[in-house]
């Protein structure tokens, strides 16, 4: 089985808790569903979620049938040459987000 790894590069404390983190990358190796993701692959989605004004919602594990699932909200999002780089913020007011 191959598995990626990552390097934590930035978490502070700050209400519930804040990580910054590729979300995705474009390092061509496949992911656990099969996906190799291409650059420019979030330029289009980031537009409209910029345009909607909502927050794109911090998921536990891609969980979108628990609403205990849905942790915080990214409040920052890009792309650049090595994948999608988000900046989320837990919520402090969830045990999951908290436990997570």
């Amino acid at each position: 089985m191959l598995k990626k790894s990552f390097e934590i590069q930035d978490i502070s404390e700050s209400d519930g808790g804040e990580i910054k983190a590729y979300a995705a990358t474009f390092d061509r190796i496949r992911d656990s569903y099969g996906d190799i993701i291409a650059q420019g692959a979030f330029s289009k989605t980031l537009k409209d979620w910029q345009k909607s004004g909502h927050p794109i919602p911090l998921l536990f594990g891609h969980r979108t049938d628990d609403p205990r699932m849905n942790i915080g909200s990214v409040v920052e999002a890009s792309e650049d040459e090595r994948g999608l780089l988000i900046k989320a913020q837990f919520d402090e007011t969830s045990d999951v987000a908290q436990y997570t």
